[in-house]
């Protein structure tokens, strides 16, 4: 039980450029907020950090920014949908959990009824 890994991810790609934090922190809370799914938000902030990676690569080179890095973004995207394979079973069968804004207008699940 516990966490897939993002936050290491986001951690090492702040410890490899630190600018990238405000990006990936508020692409991950925004995801997080509004369509509220952790799984989702994890993913899709590797991938913001991949993409963001490859840019930089991109406009820097050659000076910049080793193009190594996309490769840690890769793999931090791969390692992740690895480890987060049973949410997105959960989220295809409509299972998974919801948070933030979207989980507030859900009604209560129902409990088990008191028996007489």
């Amino acid at each position: 039980k516990g966490g897939a890994g993002g936050a290491p991810a986001v951690g090492a790609a702040i410890a490899i450029w630190p600018w990238i934090a405000p990006i990936v922190i508020g692409v991950g809370a925004f995801i997080l907020y509004f369509v509220g799914y952790a799984s989702l938000a994890t993913i899709l902030t590797a991938l913001t950090i991949t993409a963001v990676f490859a840019y930089l690569a991109y406009i820097l080179q050659p000076a910049g920014l080793d193009p190594g890095f996309i490769w840690f973004g890769v793999g931090a995207v791969i390692l992740l949908a690895w480890s987060l394979r049973p949410n997105f079973a959960r989220l295809l069968r409509g299972e998974e959990r919801l948070v933030g804004r979207r989980a507030r207008k859900q009604p209560p699940a129902e409990g088990p009824k008191p028996s007489a």
